[in-house]
């Protein structure tokens, strides 16, 4: 039995972290993560369930997403996250891997495309995407 189930997440905002202190909780816009949308209808088409959580719009804390991805219990978790979110992406990386340690942890996005060498010195991280991950991310399934 292989690799069958893929949570796809889009980590929380820390706006403490992204905004300082300056009062900018709850102004930023959400859209939906057509990144992730297009990653699970892809590998959706080689017969991988996924589910997509995503706790930037949601306003999960790290404690919430972790149980998100525990009710789905997914054999990889796929994280997603542009520069102002890594701190929150390597948080969350860190509450599954500690709590669910045998779920295999893919990054990828905006912040580990320009600075992957510097991003993947976390051993959270399993595996790192470079670039679109469509192929990558069916490769390593």
């Amino acid at each position: 039995m292989g690799l069958e189930r893929i949570t796809l997440i889009t980590p929380p905002s820390i706006d403490v972290l992204m905004y300082g202190d300056l009062k900018f909780e709850g102004v930023d816009s959400v859209t939906p993560p057509l990144n992730l949308l297009s990653l699970a209808a892809y590998i959706s088409q080689s017969g991988f369930t996924t589910r997509i959580v995503d706790g930037y719009a949601n306003r999960y804390s790290t404690r919430e997403l972790l149980k998100q991805v525990a009710e789905s219990r997914p054999d990889v978790v796929g994280i997603t996250c542009t520069t102002p979110l890594f701190l929150s992406a390597l948080e969350v990386a860190q509450a599954i891997k500690k709590s669910l340690p045998d779920i295999k942890i893919i990054v990828g996005g905006p912040h580990i495309t320009a600075l992957p060498e510097d991003s993947l010195t976390h051993e959270c991280f399993d595996v790192g995407v470079i670039g679109e991950g469509e192929i990558t991310l069916r490769c390593v399934l």
